[in-house]
């Protein structure tokens, strides 16, 4: 009897056992579901950001310049991995433990791992479950064109952040915005389900340069050949639609290559083309013509006086030709490049009215391309002009300019006297066009400049053998330490082609070229002749200049 009892007891605790778990397993799946679901998603359930892809930047063409690649970030979490976890992280990443070790000690709640690692690569790691351990995606920035054309587009930090040309430059039309997603995630911070996209990342605008990628390549090589063979401290070139205002190929040396970073030197990194200024010397004795011209004193044919190859322009200054001249006129004057010839239309015209027209021609403010560090040069504007300060402004000395302004400034006589606004981004509003000089003193520049590549000019070297060139050329003493060094020059030639009909302009700066040659038209005139002739061969302008290709057969 007693053994029954007993035995219905046990059954009796063991129903009411039973019993009470039913009630609480329907009490929790009915009365407390939503509550329970709510507090595991808490738990469970995360909100992470999505970072968005950086818009594509490529030519005229459509060929990648920047683009995107996607890659995974290790980081940890210190709080949640442990020291002893060191050791398997370094030798799965390659990461070395002391640099593992210092991090893990520094940081509190996050540190990187290693930043932008293949994929599949961080999968493995990822693969061996270590808690605290995870992965982000992240997109890392390529540069297919490397150094070519590097200081154009610029390059990104490893945040992808722009730093440099045009990646700095519209770094936020770029970088479009970061979305949010809801994830789970395990005990060990892993994600192992995708609930929900909050916000769909924005990604970034493409940009479209009107760079030409196969001329940028032939146009750099050219350059950077030139540089070495001269042995330079920098060289730049520009070539430009001087129709449109745009950039075709523009080049630098020395340059750098955007996906080697550890090789990157800070005084590489500037696109000199658009952020040097310098004083350019005789090219701008063609702005000086143009002046004179316009001003009505002078006609193309007007004989001056240049003898005897020197001229006292007060307070201890003289003013030399490379040799004595005589008497030239104002054609000629430009062939041989005669300071003194310039210097005396100069100073009848005053110094006023040759800052107006320089200043009209673009010279001494900004060209307007949207380029970080873009140079304004100077074009000073003095209330009481000396002598001495209007004969050298007539000959490029006592202002600076870059390359670029000098391109646009000679695109202006090629369009008939109509200045546009250079341009490197292709679709975008520019600046209305402004009239320079009349259409008559263009062309009568034009025949100018045209005998200066003649025979008997100073840039017969810039000639090519199948198009028809004409240009000016330029040669300025640099300054040192202790003012205008007579060691060190810089050789300038900037032209257009072809003469009856123009295609492009080309400017070209060498920077103190070191050998016996450094006049503009031994150093710079070949090099301008070399990128033109590539040019207009690449965009298959006719010759117009047979007999002289059979002659050069």
């Amino acid at each position: 009897m007693t053994a029954r009892w007993r035995l219905n007891l046990v059954v009796l605790a063991m129903l009411l056992l039973l019993s009470s778990l039913v009630t609480r397993v329907v009490y929790l799946q009915v009365v407390e579901r939503e509550f329970l679901i709510e507090q595991g998603k808490m738990r469970s359930a995360r909100e992470v950001e999505v970072g968005a892809h950086r818009g594509m930047i490529t030519d005229r063409h459509g060929n990648p310049l920047a683009v995107s690649t996607p890659v995974t970030s290790l980081w940890g979490d210190p709080r949640r991995l442990r020291a002893d976890d060191l050791p398997r992280i370094a030798a799965a990443t390659g990461v070395s433990l002391q640099t593992l070790q210092r991090r893990y000690d520094i940081h509190r709640a996050f540190f990187y791992v290693q930043r932008h690692m293949n994929p599949a690569d961080a999968e493995a790691v990822l693969a061996l479950r270590i808690p605290g351990l995870y992965g982000r995606q992240e997109y890392k920035r390529y540069y297919p064109a490397g150094e070519v054309a590097a200081h154009i587009v610029g390059f990104t930090d490893i945040d992808d952040h722009g730093q440099e040309g045009i990646e700095l430059a519209y770094d936020e039309l770029l970088s479009g915005r970061p979305g949010r997603d809801l994830v789970l995630q395990s005990l060990n911070g892993q994600v192992v389900r995708h609930v929900e996209s909050r916000h769909l990342p924005q990604p970034g605008r493409d940009l479209q340069l009107t760079l030409d990628l196969d001329l940028q390549y032939q146009t750099y090589r050219s350059l950077k050949a030139a540089f070495q063979r001269h042995q330079a401290d920098w060289a730049s070139v520009v070539v430009l639609d001087p129709r449109t205002g745009e950039v075709l190929a523009m080049a630098n040396q020395p340059s750098y290559n955007p996906n080697d970073r550890a090789s990157i030197q800070s005084a590489h990194l500037r696109n000199r083309a658009i952020t040097d200024a310098f004083e350019p010397g005789s090219v701008i004795k063609t702005m000086t013509v143009a002046a004179a011209l316009s001003s009505g004193q002078f006609q193309p044919d007007q004989l001056i006086d240049t003898n005897p190859g020197r001229l006292s322009i007060g307070g201890g200054s003289t003013v030399r030709d490379f040799r004595n001249y005589g008497v030239l006129d104002v054609t000629e004057i430009m062939a041989k490049s005669s300071n003194i010839g310039v210097s005396k239309m100069a100073m009848e015209l005053g110094g006023q009215s040759l800052w107006s027209t320089f200043y009209q021609f673009g010279l001494g403010q900004s060209v307007g391309v949207g380029f970080p560090g873009e140079a304004n040069g100077t074009l000073p504007n003095r209330a009481r002009w000396s002598t001495a300060q209007v004969a050298t402004l007539s000959y490029g000395y006592g202002m600076t300019a870059t390359t670029l302004q000098l391109a646009q400034a000679y695109a202006a006589i090629v369009n008939d006297g109509v200045r546009v606004q250079p341009q490197i981004l292709r679709n975008v509003l520019v600046a209305n066009p402004v009239r320079v000089m009349t259409p008559q003193v263009a062309r009568e520049l034009r025949d100018m400049l045209e005998a200066v590549t003649a025979d008997g000019g100073t840039g017969t070297r810039a000639r090519t053998p199948f198009y028809s060139v004409a240009g000016k050329t330029g040669t300025a003493h640099t300054v040192g330490l202790a003012g205008y060094d007579d060691n060190s020059y810089r050789s300038v030639f900037v032209g257009y082609a072809p003469i009856h009909d123009p295609q492009v302009v080309v400017a070209v700066v060498v920077n103190n070229p070191r050998g016996e040659e450094y006049f503009g038209g031994a150093v710079a005139a070949p090099l301008f002749a070399e990128i033109t002739q590539q040019t207009l061969t690449h965009f298959g302008v006719a010759p117009d200049s047979i007999m002289t290709a059979l002659e050069g057969r």
